[in-house]
């Protein structure tokens, strides 16, 4: 068996699996082993896979769980890809609340599952990251094979805390232009003969932690842009409302608040965000109706004027020409 990680397809799972242990079986071994610490080529399942899995700190409540893994294991951090068959499998807290400063990056590259951080439990797509700190639990929960990858690294060493990143969260949605890169980086390393003392090897971590730490940035990214769609839809109600409704001296900024039907406060954050008001909205709207309403006068009778003010929601002449004038 290659050392790569073979293509992923459900369906040969299963067969991957089988296929690899009876490969191991007939040569004596169930696991190809360079040193200590790196494991390539893991193809286990039923009471060993769940030994092999309680080594490394999980245990699974399946009846006969199946496991395909590349292990790359430093001193200060580790690299894993794991095939999991269908079943839940969980970590307990590693050290106690607040001790540790190590962190778990799990990366979800095939297959759906559901996936609980402490007392939360969410979906858990492709390309999600899960953050789990060593005094946190963890529980994975899968109706069909996952595949997934792992990246213990040093929380503060990577930076997290400097964007808010919380040792134990997620799932954080990245997209297809950040979680492939490190998965490739990943799949260099599993696919090579490096070992955990080679010269250089730092800089392969230094690598993978800024990739890490890249994708969740993104991650967070795409998070503000998921909650400045609703607040995108209130603008573009309110600048609708202004357009319709500017002709009427009615309209004011508390009566727009009323009709887009949130408080004062939350409207002009609304327009604050896109570096405006509402009130200068109002009159730029009513400004522009005004410069229509005079250019088609043929004459500047006091009738035409009041009317043209009247029309553009002025309550008076003067009002319209202090406008006009301030632009």
């Amino acid at each position: 068996m290659k050392d790569a990680f073979p293509p992923i397809a459900f369906t040969s799972v299963q067969e991957a699996v089988a296929r690899a242990s009876s490969v191991r079986m007939a040569e004596g071994i169930a696991v190809r082993k360079k040193e200590p610490g790196i494991q390539r080529g893991v193809a286990l399942n039923g009471q060993r896979a769940r030994d092999w899995l309680q080594v490394r700190g999980w245990r699974t409540t399946s009846m006969n769980p199946q496991v395909f893994a590349d292990v790359f294991d430093a001193s200060l951090f580790a690299y894993s890809r794991t095939w999991l068959g269908p079943g839940e499998y969980i970590r307990e807290p590693r050290v106690p609340a607040g001790v540790g400063d190590r962190v778990s990056a799990l990366l979800l590259v095939e297959g759906s599952a559901r996936i609980g951080l402490g007392h939360a439990h969410s979906d858990f797509g492709v390309g999600d990251l899960a953050l789990v700190g060593d005094y946190s639990m963890v529980k994975i929960s899968a109706d069909a094979p996952v595949a997934l990858y792992e990246i213990v690294t040093d929380y503060t060493r990577i930076g997290l805390a400097r964007y808010e990143v919380d040792a134990t969260s997620g799932p954080h949605s990245t997209s297809s232009d950040y979680w492939p890169a490190l998965a490739s980086v990943l799949n260099q390393v599993f696919g090579s003969s490096a070992a955990v003392d080679d010269f250089g090897i730092g800089s392969v971590r230094t690598a993978v932690d800024s990739l890490l730490l890249a994708s969740l940035k993104e991650s967070s990214a795409i998070s503000e842009q998921k909650r400045a769609m609703p607040e995108r839809g209130l603008l573009h109600r309110a600048r609708t409302i202004i357009r319709d409704e500017a002709h009427s001296p009615a309209l004011t900024v508390a009566r727009l608040a009323e009709h887009v039907r949130i408080s004062r406060a939350h409207l002009h954050r609304v327009f604050a965000a896109d570096q405006s008001t509402p009130l200068a909205e109002i009159r730029a709207a009513r400004i522009e109706l005004a410069r229509l309403y005079l250019l088609e006068l043929d004459t500047a009778s006091d009738a035409d004027l009041f009317d043209a003010a009247q029309r553009s929601g002025f309550p008076t002449v003067a009002a319209m020409r202090r406008a006009l004038r301030r632009g």
